[in-house]
């Protein structure tokens, strides 16, 4: 592996921290604050929880402005710098009296509490703050003012508008709202004005952005609400989540304070407190014992566990005596259960198509506050508040949850109510079913995409409870599992479909009746042959053999024999009264006899007696066969199907004492009992863990490489992932033994790290990976890359390259694909160097890899100048269609070299493009000549557009731009003259950074009357000038030709055309004027001194 390079040592670190922390404590010493003021601000401007910010950064980190100060030095946000400077000097322009120093002079009274109002430490020094609130705070009033004034002008197109919203309602992007009010009081020159034009634009924001439609009712209510909210996310949070906390808490009080004050309540008490003392003794596990053991006993009886349970569901909707005490406590919770997170089985609510099924119907609430969400059981009506989707409402609801999470302390109403939404909506057919009835209101492209955000939104901090919402959830469960449908539904899929034992007694019966259909049939085909005289089915009773005469001689069979034979019916018939036309036909019956399983020793003889013994053996051995079929069916029904559903119950439960329970029930262990248990739905992954160390105590039962292979399927579903650490921990247990390598393989660990990869553990992963050679198991291809995807997606690039300098060692590598994978997830985390390993050795390997993987990976070696030269190696591997397709990771590599201003190999690079492809385009040529013009090789720089010309490429006007400024530049203005008329003829506009560069030409050789003509040309050409040429023709005037009038007729013109000359040009007029006129003075003097 490559050798890293430290960024910052720590003692340069720490130095810099602690000047600034001492700078810091210093001036909030010394400043003059009241101690009331600071005990009303509280922090509310946070970082994004990791555990959000892993799930989704896009919606949390700003793209396109930056607000406050967590985020003002992103080089990616810098390019909305200049529109906010352009609001900041229209806002100071409109309001004459206003000047940005004299606002940030009254910010500087409120420093402290703005830094106050940060969770994260602020390193700004305290002037650099206090400008980035006055910018910013102008810059969001003025943005905002379109939502109460709708005739305001934007400098934004629409795309970028709805961006600039998204990143206004970051949790990260806040300033303090009294900051805005300052700013607006200080504008105004009003506090109420300001107070009403700050209500107005936050009331239209929100309802643009709420993800719930609000209802604003008083804006005297609204005002007071305002005063008390900390910014503008903590405003739109305010007007969705109701208070709830404090109400519920002063009405249980009160309820607590009635009920004590009334005295003719004492006696109730008093039968109360006997009643729950009895509770608490026959809860008591001696008694539990005593009371449970005779039940759980007759429970056991054969057919009686599965009729019970049916029964039990069926009409009470409960599967278990575990779940109705679960229920029945939950409707009792104490005060102490409240401030306990809910169970996981909590959060379950059927989704919207299953509930419509059940007959319940949504209705929109007109208020969109969460309060409105409630269940009518009555009339099966869901209540909830109108939700409105579009491309801003993924952003809103993931920051409101975020901000609800780190600002508030009880219950997370809004995440709790997203949590019931999420629950209810899981397809796209419940995303149209909430739009039909009015609940949801979408702009997105289908349903499909809603249904997908809304599925997204399941990341959580932390599990709360909120009253009325999980009041609400029980309601609907208790609805929808009381319902018939519902019922029949489950007891078909739990006790049928899901019971190999009702099944298989049902295929026993099934062929217990088939087989005696079958054998009456055959009988009844040989009753029915033509007869002179014919006998009653009481009077056959033996199969007959066949005579000379062509008679046969019946024999009593006793399975059919409808009465006993006496002398009025005897055994045996004559034999001349059961003719058989011919020998075919005996055949046939034999063959129904042998295929109903009687043995061909009953076989027809051809003498002309009877023989009563060779049929009665037949008669004997098909007895014997059928019992032994009813034997074996009976074997299969009785396959422990009783104790199997006992031990399912148990399980099912959450009783703690587990253990004692199934030995109470003396189950018949055996290895594929275990299996079959594994295999059932419902059950815990904790308990079955539990069961098979119980099961392993036995002598019966030893751990196999199946029974853990099976677990560890059971407990990969959906619903049972989160104890994967207990099927872990039981994987070391066995791993510690001797016998350890005849039971655990090296595809149960590989499945164990996938399974934490999956759940987001990228260190059990990792911790799974480090024992493989403990377990005496050397990894394989398989195993390392189960791990480096885990650690490489939570970006754990430490660990990930200990496992891949080992993977690298071993030789071991995975498949070309899975290679490729590899090198992107290095390229991307920045570890290009580490990933140029892998692609070496993988090449030297022979392992085919994507062109994608090695196209990132060139454009990751781009990024430093001491890898370039491993990304044009790379290049030549790229061949074929990898090649004509592989125009960025070539326009990387040129634009690295023109970095580096190695014109050369970027050019030879160049023409090996036009001759073997990709093509390139103009991007390419322009890296080119920018890089020449840099360099001063401006002849260079012709013939690369020459050659761009002779490409077929229209060179645009950055091209002509870059060169105009190199001439410019070097003072060959003749030079720069020819490319502007090169240019004016192949394209209409020109750009105005075309004729700056050609103004400051001519400044520089002080030329000013041509850079005047230039000026004015710009005009007729269609280019508006902006502030940038008039300064620099000014401060020319001004500095080098002394000429302030003609500066001064530029500065007219200026404010003629709205644009603002800046204070240092403004500055140089002045002074200029001012020598003149001291010089003119001093020349007078000098005059009449000479007189």
């Amino acid at each position: 592996m490559l050798p890293k390079k430290p960024i910052i040592s720590s003692a340069e670190q720490h130095s810099f921290d602690e000047t600034r922390w001492v700078i810091n404590v210093q001036k909030s010493l010394d400043a003059e604050i009241e101690e009331h003021d600071l005990e009303e601000v509280t922090v509310s401007i946070f970082n994004v929880p990791k555990a959000l910010m892993c799930s989704h950064p896009d919606s949390y980190t700003p793209h396109r402005v930056s607000i406050g100060p967590y985020h003002c030095l992103n080089p990616e946000l810098h390019e909305m710098e200049r529109y906010k400077l352009m609001i900041a000097r229209k806002t100071r322009n409109q309001a004459k009296s206003f000047k940005f120093h004299d606002l940030v002079e009254k910010l500087q009274s409120i420093e402290i509490k703005i830094r106050a109002c940060y969770h994260k430490y602020i390193g700004f020094n305290g002037e650099t703050l206090l400008w980035i609130m006055a910018v910013d705070s102008s810059f969001l009033i003025e943005f905002l003012k379109i939502y109460s004034f709708r005739k305001v002008e934007t400098l934004i197109n629409r795309v970028g508008h709805n961006e600039i919203l998204r990143d206004i309602m970051m949790i990260e992007n806040q300033i303090p709202l009294f900051v805005l009010r300052k700013t607006l009081e200080f504008q105004l020159e009003s506090t109420e004005s300001a107070d009403d034009l700050l209500v107005s634009v936050l009331t239209g924001l929100c309802r643009d952005l709420s993800p719930l439609v609000i209802k604003f009712d008083d804006d005297e209510i609204l005002k007071a609400q305002f005063h008390e909210c900390n910014h503008i996310l903590d405003f739109l949070y305010q007007m969705i989540v109701p208070r709830i906390e404090e109400e519920e808490l002063e009405e249980e009080e009160d309820e607590e304070n009635r009920a004590d004050d009334n005295g003719g309540n004492r006696a109730i008490r008093f039968l109360e407190e006997i009643k729950h003392q009895f509770k608490r003794v026959f809860a008591s596990r001696p008694a539990d014992l005593i009371l449970r053991f005779p039940w759980r006993i007759i429970s056991n009886l054969p057919g009686f566990m599965a009729l019970k349970l049916s029964a039990d569901y069926l009409f009470t909707g409960q599967e278990n005596e575990a779940t109705t005490t679960r229920r029945e406590s939950s409707s009792s919770v104490s005060a102490s259960d409240i401030e306990k997170p809910p169970l996981v089985e909590e959060l379950t609510i059927p989704s919207v198509s299953d509930l419509h099924k059940a007959g319940v119907r949504f209705k929109p609430t007109a208020n969109g506050n969460i309060s409105t969400v409630t269940f009518d059981s009555n009339s099966g009506q869901f209540h909830l508040p109108v939700i409105n989707l579009d491309i801003n409402t993924e952003t809103v609801l993931r920051n409101l949850v975020a901000y609800e999470a780190t600002n508030t302390s009880g219950p997370l109403v809004f995440t709790r109510y997203t949590e019931l939404i999420n629950g209810i909506i899981d397809s796209e057919e419940d995303v149209r079913l909430l739009r039909e009835q009015g609940v949801l209101v979408s702009r997105l492209k289908s349903d499909q995409e809603a249904a997908e955000m809304w599925n997204g939104m399941s990341k959580s901090v932390r599990l709360t409870k909120v009253g009325f919402l999980d009041k609400t959830i029980e309601d609907v469960n208790r609805y929808y599992t009381g319902r018939w449908k519902v019922k029949i539904g489950r007891l078909v899929e739990v006790y049928v479909y899901g019971s190999w034992q009702i099944l298989a007694f049902l295929a026993a019966v099934l062929l217990l009746i088939s087989q005696n259909a079958s054998r009456n049939l055959a009988v009844t085909r040989i009753s029915k042959k033509k007869t002179q005289t014919t006998p009653s089915l009481t009077s056959l009773s033996r199969f007959s053999y066949l005579e000379s005469s062509g008679y046969a001689s019946a024999r009593n069979i006793r399975f059919f024999s409808a009465s006993p034979p006496t002398e009025e019916n005897p055994v045996s018939l004559p034999t001349d009264e059961i003719p058989i036309s011919s020998a075919a036909e005996l055949t046939l019956e034999e063959s129904v006899a042998s295929a109903l399983g009687f043995s061909e020793s009953g076989h027809f003889g051809v003498n002309g007696g009877t023989s009563v013994e060779a049929v009665g053996g037949v008669a004997e051995y098909g007895d014997s066969e059928i019992v032994a079929i009813e034997n074996e069916v009976t074997e299969v029904y009785q396959f422990d199907d009783e104790k199997l559903e006992s031990v399912l119950s148990l399980l099912r439960s959450d009783e703690e004492s587990l253990e004692f329970g199934l030995n109470a029930l003396n189950v018949d262990l055996h290895l594929d009992f275990v299996v079959r248990v594994f295999e059932f739905p419902g059950i815990s992954g904790k308990n079955l863990i539990r069961f098979l160390k119980w099961a392993t105590e036995r002598e019966e039962i030893t751990v196999t490489t199946s029974l853990v292979e099976s677990l560890l399927v059971a407990i990969a579903g959906d619903t049972r992932r989160m104890d994967a650490y207990g099927l872990w921990d039981l994987v070391k247990e066995i791993g510690e033994k001797e016998s350890s390598s005849s039971v655990l393989n090296l595809e149960i660990l590989n499945e164990l790290i996938a399974l934490f990869g999956k759940l987001g553990k990228s260190k059990a992963a990792f911790d799974v990976f480090s024992k493989t050679a403990e377990f005496g198991f050397t990894p394989n291809a398989k195993t390392y890359y189960l791990t480096l995807e885990a650690l490489c997606k939570r970006s754990f690039m430490d660990w990930a390259c200990s496992v891949c300098e080992r993977m690298l060692k071993s030789g071991v590598l995975p498949e070309g694909e899975q290679m490729g994978n590899i090198i992107s997830w290095f390229s991307k985390e920045g570890k290009a160097e580490e990933a140029y390993s892998v692609y070496e050795l993988a090449k030297t390997k022979e392992k085919s890899l994507p062109p994608r993987s090695v196209a990132t990976l060139i454009s990751a070696l781009c990024k430093n100048d001491g890898t370039i030269t491993f990304a044009q190696e790379m290049l030549g591997d790229l061949s074929g269609e990898a090649r004509r397709r592989g125009i960025k990771p070539f326009s990387d590599v040129i634009h690295s070299l023109c970095r580096m201003r190695n014109v050369k190999d970027a050019k030879s690079l160049l023409l090996d493009m036009i001759s073997k492809g990709p093509a390139p385009g103009n991007a390419v040529f322009n890296l080119i000549v920018h890089a020449c013009s840099k360099t001063g090789d401006l002849d260079e720089a012709k013939e690369v557009l020459k050659l761009m010309e002779s490409r077929g490429l229209k060179p645009d006007v950055y091209t002509y731009t870059v060169i105009i400024s190199g001439y410019a530049k070097g003072g060959m203005m003749n030079e720069a003259q020819e490319i502007l008329a090169e240019a004016k003829k192949k394209h209409k506009k020109l750009s105005p950074v075309t004729y700056h560069a050609l103004i400051r030409g001519y400044c520089k050789i002080e030329e000013y009357d041509e850079a005047l003509k230039l000026l004015k040309e710009m005009d007729r050409f269609g280019v508006q000038p902006n502030a940038d040429e008039y300064n620099k023709l000014i401060q020319s005037f001004c500095l080098k030709a002394l000429d302030w009038e003609k500066a001064e007729v530029l500065f007219e013109e200026m404010k003629q055309k709205g644009l603002h000359l800046n204070a240092i040009s403004q500055g140089l007029i002045r002074a200029v004027k001012e020598m003149e006129s001291e010089a003119k003075v001093t020349e007078d003097d000098n005059l009449l001194a000479e007189a």
